[in-house]
């Protein structure tokens, strides 16, 4: 949800400017005409459908890699860690590793235009000064909906990307999530299945991995 306020934008309300009710603070009400709305609220559109579908053909895409190394007999050691914790800390280093291989990649993915596109519709609201209008408003929260629109999209992307090139790297390195907490006798899934789950857990980057960490530290205690 877009909010957008004539004060953000640069246009206080006096104190004693009717509102929309016609009443005047400290003065009782009085038969004035209602001025121009003070704030506009517009839905954020979700993401379209494209862009959630884009994002799981990058996961298929990691998917079928691992899954061809894995067939074609790459034989990577798993890597077994002494205990949870290590294993934790190992993912938590792995997604950081992973969110910073993709960062230059995130500048052309597409919402910068989105961004500028808000700042040129404040200064168009704010150069209007005491002129400003209803319309200007929406036309400003419009903007910053769109804008909001394309963060989630380039997040849902993003995280397309992040679960494809970690699957991948999972393979290629060894490090299985769910073979390094079970120990090296556990052999419940292959181990290419286990790669998505790791680049599942990995693409959603380095906070809820945090999180994770924390929650079964809390656990442990």
């Amino acid at each position: 949800m877009a909010l957008v306020s004539r004060s953000s934008l640069g246009s206080p309300v006096e104190p004693n400017q009717p509102d929309a009710r016609g009443s005047v603070p400290g003065r009782g009400t009085a038969r004035v005409p209602a001025g121009p709305p003070y704030a506009v609220a517009v839905p954020t559109p979700s993401p379209g459908l494209g862009v959630i579908v884009l994002a799981f053909v990058f996961v298929a895409a990691g998917s079928l890699i691992a899954y061809a190394l894995w067939w074609r007999g790459l034989d990577t050691a798993v890597i077994q860690t002494p205990d949870t914790a290590t294993t934790f800390v190992v993912l938590l280093v792995f997604a950081g590793a992973v969110e910073r291989l993709l960062e230059p990649f995130t500048r052309i993915v597409p919402g910068s235009a989105a961004v500028a596109q808000v700042e040129q519709a404040k200064a168009a609201a704010a150069n209007r000064g005491p002129e400003m209008t209803h319309d200007d408003l929406v036309y400003v929260a419009r903007a910053e909906a769109e804008a909001e629109r394309a963060k989630a999209s380039r997040t849902v992307l993003l995280w397309g990307l992040s679960t494809a090139v970690a699957t991948v790297v999972s393979t290629i390195c060894g490090f299985y999530l769910l073979h390094a907490v079970a120990g090296p006798s556990w052999s419940g899934i292959p181990t290419w299945a286990d790669a998505l789950v790791t680049g599942l857990v990995v693409g959603s980057g380095t906070k809820p991995v945090h999180d994770l960490i924390t929650m079964a530290q809390s656990k442990a205690q």
